[in-house]
């Protein structure tokens, strides 16, 4: 069964608010942040939190950002 995500945001993850997963002082990293939902995904929550996320992960990638309407997320190849 498809379920309405929420707002603008069209994925649904099982929560009522993307207040349920991360306040806007958390700093987030996602993982595989290049990938197909990520890359849709992540400037909605860039743009909800006031740019809590501070870099992403894309194996093989790095050097690489995602543009936001904040500024550009940097790109590494894993979290260490």
């Amino acid at each position: 069964m498809h379920k309405q995500g929420i707002g603008g945001f069209k994925y649904y993850v099982g929560i009522d608010s993307l207040a349920q997963i991360a306040r806007r002082e958390d700093r987030v990293c996602v993982l595989n942040i290049l990938g197909g939902e990520s890359s849709d995904v992540t400037p909605v929550g860039h743009a909800y939190s006031g740019g809590n996320v501070v870099f992403g992960t894309s194996p093989g990638r790095s050097g690489q950002v995602l543009e936001t309407p904040l500024g550009d997320i940097p790109v590494y190849n894993d979290v260490r």
